[in-house]
């Protein structure tokens, strides 16, 4: 499988530090500053994330975007995702109920994106720690995702329905 690129949605202390295991197998791990604080910007620097101008380009770039954000961010994130037209892999990675993560989904809907519902558990991965992405989603997209963290501090763990949708 081709090194796949990328995407980083909110930089924050998790985020940021998942996405430092991709760059283990990643092409690029990309983020934009556009509307994001100074201590975003370190922390992106400080993990060696990739600067993009704007997040039309992070997306126009990106095989795989991960969501991991303030829950309250949520869905706001996914709208300005589907507004860029996304279609590749999506990451939902926050901390919500099944109703918004439905309703993330059906917003994506709009675009050629595909969803993956994931949780990350356990602490960020730093100093031995070793989260767990749960995934849920479509065989393909899930792989994608477990081959992007293969051989690092986040482990993966993949549900994938004989449907192809989540059962929620």
């Amino acid at each position: 499988m081709d090194q796949l690129v990328v995407g980083i949605l909110h930089p924050g202390s998790m985020d940021a530090a998942v996405a430092a295991c991709a760059t283990t197998n990643a092409a690029a791990d990309l983020w934009c500053a556009e509307g994001r604080s100074p201590a975003s910007a370190a922390r992106a620097e400080q993990f060696g994330l990739e600067l993009v101008p704007t997040l039309q380009e992070l997306l126009e770039q990106s095989d795989i975007v991960i969501s991991l954000c303030p829950p309250a961010a949520a869905e706001s994130l996914a709208r300005k995702v589907a507004t860029c037209r996304f279609d590749g892999v999506y990451v939902e990675a926050n901390a919500i109920n099944a109703e918004r993560t439905v309703r993330i989904a059906d917003v994506l809907a709009t675009t050629a994106a595909t969803v993956v519902d994931g949780g990350v558990v356990g602490s960020p991965p730093a100093g031995g720690k070793t989260p767990t992405l749960y995934l849920s989603g479509p065989v393909g997209a899930a792989v994608y995702v477990e081959a992007v963290f293969a051989g690092t501090a986040v482990r993966t763990k993949a549900w994938v329905p004989r449907s192809g949708r989540h059962p929620r």
